[in-house]
């Protein structure tokens, strides 16, 4: 997922939201900006075989995952309610949802926001 994307996404997702920005001077916040600056010092307990054993694991696992990016979307589009979600998050989603009509579409409905087509 591009960067673009997924602050588009935030963006949308916080249009929600009244909020009033102010300024706050790092005075006011210095213990923030403290905490977040100390080095944390060296990790003990880290072993470096153990993050080779997990990130072989990891590539494995991707390399042989039985999911690809094409049978997602077929899956989705012979799916009669993922069908409407996708062109709703496509084109635009109806202000409400009527429970009784589109009762599978009302989960989607909530978390619109945060949907998004990838291509």
């Amino acid at each position: 997922m591009s960067t673009a994307n997924r602050l588009q996404r935030w963006a949308l997702f916080l249009m929600g939201y009244t909020d009033t920005i102010r300024y706050k001077s790092t005075h006011f916040h210095g213990n923030a900006d403290g905490l977040s600056r100390l080095p944390a010092g060296p990790d003990d307990t880290f072993e470096d075989e153990e993050a080779w054993q997990i990130n072989y694991i990891q590539d494995k696992s991707i390399q042989e995952w039985p999911l690809r990016a094409a049978d997602i979307a077929a899956a989705t589009d012979s799916d009669e309610t993922l069908r409407v979600v996708k062109e709703y998050t496509l084109n635009k989603w109806p202000p409400s949802i009527s429970k009784s009509k589109d009762r599978q579409i009302v989960p989607y409905h909530m978390c619109r926001y945060e949907i998004s087509v990838v291509h």
